[in-house]
This record gives structure tokens, C-alpha cells and sequence, in this order.
């Protein structure tokens, strides 16, 4: 297998994986990440992100608006047509019809029919939005560079977040809760936020480790 870039993984186990990375690369694995199989993905632009709904749907997103959908789990993958242009970097489903994607200045596309049709939600920003999670319908955030923290209550109206601190780009992003978030940061080092919203969207770094990148 000639040597590939890949970006971003997704475990629905701790034996059964996938990964995606350049020029249409998807990767799978079902002994823990020992061996990796080559899946077809039909596109030649780089995947940034993927997800599992469930073990049979899954969702990829890349550069130029890419966006791939399986329901075979991860067997074959199918394009998905959007109005989306930008590179895409995150995605997050919270069930087979809603999910929400996030790419280039600041861009936001969301969908509530499993890819039928998809919808543009502004933001206040013009950064790159690097990665998004939704804990259920109406709470998630997304994180992107310069330090970039947006939040949603009603799974609509995108309002910024502050860390008071915070000035790198977040580019990996995991929510517990609906105030509780760990963000993956490189500078120099990696930064490994765990932080905590305190109110009105200002939040609070709880704990930080770093290692080399």
C-alpha cells in the first residue's frame, strides 16, 4: 500500500475503524488498527473528517465541498450533492437524518433529511472551522483557527464562545457535555485543553497537558 496522508479516524470499537486522507483515501480496520483495508471512496480529493452514526451509516467530508455517504458500513461510499464549495473539515451526526458540517470561512452547512438537502447557517467569523460535535438536536460546538470557539443551544443560531486566553488554532474537538469540551491545540507543542463553560459563553480552561508534535 503506497504511503498516505491520513487525517482524522473514526472507532465504533476498539477492533473496527476507519481512517481517511489524501486523494480520496478511506481505510478500514478490524483488528484494532494492526492491518488496514483500502475502501473505494470514488473521489480523488483529500477526506479530512469522517463519522458513524451508527454501524452501518457513515459520513466522510474533504476539500472543494466533498461530503460521502455509506450506508454499507463503509463497504462503498456514494458523493452527496451540496451547494458546498469550501473545503470541509468536521463533521458531526446526532442521528441517520440531522448532522451538521464545518470547512473553510467559517462555514457552517447543516441537514435534517440524511444528506438530501442541505442548509447554510452564518456565522460571525471567517475562520477556518476545523472540527464540530453535537451531543444531541440543539447543543454543539464547533472550534477552528485563531483560537476559535462557536456554540449553538438551539442547533440554529451560531454564537461565538471565549476562552479569555486562547489564541492558536483548535483543530480537534471532543464534547462530553453540553459545558464541558476538550480541544486539541498545536503550536510549538500540542496543547490538550480540558476546559469548562462558566456562563454567557466564556469558558474557562480546568486542565492543560502538552506533548511534541
Amino acid at each position: 500500500m503506497a504511503d498516505v496522508r491520513t487525517w482524522r479516524t473514526s472507532f465504533l470499537s476498539t477492533t473496527h475503524g476507519w481512517a481517511v486522507g489524501e486523494h480520496g483515501r478511506i481505510l478500514f480496520t478490524n483488528t484494532g488498527g494492526k492491518t488496514w483495508t483500502v475502501r473505494p471512496s470514488n473521489s480523488t480529493e483529500n477526506l479530512n473528517a469522517i463519522t458513524f452514526v451508527n454501524e452501518k451509516s457513515g459520513w466522510v467530508v474533504g476539500d472543494k465541498g466533498t461530503i460521502l455517504h455509506s450506508v454499507t458500513s463503509g463497504v462503498t461510499w456514494n458523493a452527496v450533492t451540496t451547494p458546498a464549495t469550501e473545503s470541509l473539515f468536521g463533521v458531526s451526526f446526532v442521528s441517520e437524518a440531522k448532522g451538521w458540517v464545518v470547512g473553510a470561512r467559517g462555514a457552517i452547512w447543516f441537514t435534517e433529511d440524511g444528506g438530501s438537502t442541505w442548509h447554510f447557517q452564518p456565522t460571525n467569523t471567517m475562520s477556518w472551522l476545523e472540527d464540530v460535535k453535537f451531543i444531541d438536536d440543539l447543543h454543539g460546538v464547533a472550534v477552528g483557527s485563531n483560537g476559535t470557539i462557536l456554540r449553538t443551544e438551539d442547533g440554529e443560531r451560531i454564537g461565538s464562545a471565549s476562552t479569555g486566553t486562547l489564541r492558536s488554532g483548535c483543530m480537534r474537538l471532543s464534547l462530553s457535555t453540553r459545558c464541558a469540551a476538550t480541544l486539541w491545540a498545536p503550536v510549538e507543542l500540542f496543547f490538550v485543553l480540558t476546559m469548562v463553560e462558566l456562563r454567557g459563553g466564556i469558558w474557562r480552561v480546568e486542565s492543560m497537558r502538552t506533548f511534541l508534535g
